[in-house]
């Protein structure tokens, strides 16, 4: 994970410290992977879709609704539902601020908490070698059909399906970054305290870096 005190701004959103470090992580083991799955890939064709392409020899795509843009980008993109779709093994697997919304947008579940660490662990069964993580945290909040924070007790029950693998977490804080307030490294403890304010956005995130 990157060492940096302070992300620049760019975007002004959770990208501005999620793309730099999915794509360090990406460049750091690219001579040891060639297939590459981004579940929830939809709108990255702006974002990071450009760079995985020239770093995988096999680049396939995921996401419950088409995207041309992306899809002329990847080799494979996949219409489906990642809570009921069979994945299959990928040298890598990344989920980039995707887990929040599963449950919510834009199939809805009445037990998303449930749905969400499905596809979780369904990601952990099948990955090969790498698999990256990003997702907003803090106190139990969920705006319905928009997206649910994941909250300590959430994470506790990621912890538990994480113990076979060699991983680690990064905290991460903005108190709004649409107000152009930059992200910084956080602890876990502050990084969970805070409740969700709409008119900031998200303010917390993790990112979950790990190899089998």
């Amino acid at each position: 994970m990157l060492n940096l005190k302070e992300y620049p701004m760019v975007r002004k959103t959770d990208r501005d410290c999620e793309i730099p470090n999915l794509l360090e992580f990406l460049r750091f083991y690219k001579d040891f992977y060639k297939s590459v799955l981004d579940v929830g890939a939809r709108y990255t064709a702006d974002y990071y879709a450009h760079d995985i392409r020239k770093l995988a020899e096999t680049y396939d795509g995921l996401d419950p609704t088409p995207d041309p843009k992306v899809a002329k980008i990847v080799d494979h993109f996949i219409i489906a539902d990642a809570v009921k779709w069979e994945f299959k093994p990928y040298d890598v697997i990344i989920c980039c601020s995707t887990l929040e919304h599963i449950g919510q947008y834009p199939i809805w579940y009445k037990d998303y908490k449930e749905k969400r660490l499905t596809v979780f662990e369904k990601i952990l069964r099948v990955v090969r070698r790498y698999f990256w993580f990003s997702f907003p945290v803090g106190q139990d909040f969920c705006e319905p059909g928009e997206l649910a924070l994941f909250s300590e007790l959430d994470f506790a029950r990621m912890e538990c399906l994480l113990k076979p693998f060699v991983w680690e977490a990064g905290f991460f804080w903005s108190n709004g970054p649409q107000a152009g307030h930059p992200w910084k490294p956080t602890d876990k403890k502050n990084a969970f305290r805070h409740e969700y304010d709409p008119k900031l956005g998200t303010r917390s995130l993790c990112i979950i870096e790990g190899a089998v």
